[in-house]
């Protein structure tokens, strides 16, 4: 890895601070940062991010299984607690997708706000807005509009696309969590509605997909979910 670190401190802030890195073999695969900062009389900070094919992990090991963050562009200003942020992203590996990912920020270290929120893929799109709350624990409230969804994607044999709005909000503390997300999905299918197993209930349902034990539904779907004794959520679904 190549690094190249440009920079001026003052007694009232950081007037420069320019950063890059490249993958030795490789330059095209970089990193670069461009930031500034103040704290003359209230704390002040700019920054911009972009990241192309670089393997970040290098920097912060985590294991992100088959996703990989193939690009990243954001820019930040943070003034007092006030933190905005915009950043544009595409990612490898969700769910065999390549995805488009949007996102405007904005609040403070207690709250958040993500609108808009985009996300874009070859098998459809869903665009919504999430309220996080991250102190004492971490809540979220979001609401999606999905477009165009190709369920196949997430169950093999399940022909047509999802259209619809899903409404999410959940809480995490420690290691316990509590997802519940409800709303209305339109499913035009050219022969049934669908759903899959591992751990969803439901009572209305006839035929399975052998190779892969998704269940269809000629009608409507109402189904509810469990997995341990933290985690559950309900959906309703009609074409």
């Amino acid at each position: 890895m190549l690094l190249e670190v440009d920079g001026e401190v003052t007694t009232t802030g950081v007037p420069l601070l320019a950063v890059q890195m490249h993958v030795a073999d490789a330059p095209a695969r970089r990193l670069a940062l461009q930031a500034d900062a103040s704290w003359q009389q209230t704390l002040e900070a700019n920054a911009e991010l972009a990241l192309d094919a670089f393997p970040w992990q290098w920097l912060y090991p985590v294991d992100t299984g088959e996703v990989v963050l193939q690009q990243l562009a954001m820019a930040a200003h943070l003034r007092g607690e006030e933190l905005n942020a915009d950043l544009q992203a595409r990612l490898a590996g969700v769910a065999g997708q390549q995805v488009n990912l949007k996102a405007g920020v904005a609040g403070t270290q207690q709250q958040l706000r993500v609108t808009p929120l985009e996300i874009l893929t070859a098998a459809g799109q869903a665009n919504g807005e999430v309220d996080l709350t991250l102190e004492p624990a971490v809540r979220w409230d979001g609401r999606f509009q999905l477009q165009g969804i190709d369920p196949a994607v997430f169950c093999c044999g399940a022909a047509g696309d999802l259209n619809g709005q899903v409404n999410s909000r959940g809480q995490s503390r420690a290691s316990n969590c509590v997802w519940k997300p409800t709303g209305i999905l339109a499913a035009a299918c050219a022969s049934s509605h669908w759903r899959c197993p591992g751990g969803w209930r439901n009572r209305k349902t006839t035929g399975c997909c052998s190779n892969c034990g998704c269940v269809r539904a000629p009608t409507a779907l109402m189904a509810g979910a469990r997995w341990g004794e933290r985690v559950d959520g309900r959906f309703a679904a009609a074409g």
